[in-house]
């Protein structure tokens, strides 16, 4: 019998992991990641890469070499020149970016219960540049979260006329699915008071927001 296909998968977020659910699945192969029928399950820091060989080395001295090796431990953000982004934008790439918008997002809604007129000023206004797969579920996560989850906290807040607006610069969002997913996410984004702007490019940003 030929020997499984040993596939080493760095990075355990959304890539990572839907890489290797989806070749755990083929009988011929055997990941090194999360758990699974057979996936192996290893923490460490990966602090060099061979891809010659395709060999990552830990921090700790350990070797794992595969028949392939497949690089998903993230990403920086681009914010593709646009003028204010990378001082007045929320990245959304890790936990701690995460931690950083809700955070923020509390404390805003905190702002506003304390002063109603911050209101007029946008305090209930969420703009997120980019409709990608983390763009579009946050989109529809805000919708959730001020149509829904949290009106029993802040029952003097307004938060059903809070503006959740989508824009990307692209025809659709969700650009590298089928069309029927395109379709099914922009009925559930409508269902959440997510307005959508596409063919809309960022031009600058003076302001907080959320930007992916």
């Amino acid at each position: 019998m030929e020997p499984k296909k040993h596939i080493v998968v760095i990075g355990a977020g959304f890539a990572g992991l839907n890489c290797a659910r989806k070749l755990a699945k083929q009988d011929g192969v055997r990941i090194t990641l999360v758990r699974h029928a057979n996936v192996e399950v290893k923490m460490a820091e990966i602090v060099s890469v061979d891809l010659n060989t395709r060999t990552a080395v830990t921090a700790d001295g350990q070797t794992y070499q595969g028949d392939y090796l497949v690089l998903a431990a993230g990403s920086q953000p681009d914010f593709f020149d646009i003028p204010g982004a990378d001082r007045n934008s929320f990245p959304l790439y890790s936990l701690h970016d995460a931690e950083l918008l809700r955070s923020r997002i509390l404390a805003v809604l905190e702002a506003a219960d304390r002063d109603s007129s911050l209101i007029a000023k946008g305090a209930l206004n969420f703009v997120i540049v980019g409709a990608g797969a983390t763009g579009t579920e946050m989109a529809g996560t805000l919708g959730d979260l001020m149509h829904r989850v949290l009106k029993d906290e802040y029952p003097n807040l307004p938060l059903s006329e809070a503006r959740i607006v989508l824009v990307d610069k692209g025809p659709a969002i969700l650009s590298t699915f089928s069309p029927k997913a395109q379709a099914y996410a922009v009925k559930m984004l409508a269902e959440r008071g997510v307005e959508i702007r596409l063919h809309t490019a960022g031009g600058s940003i003076r302001s907080r927001c959320a930007l992916r």
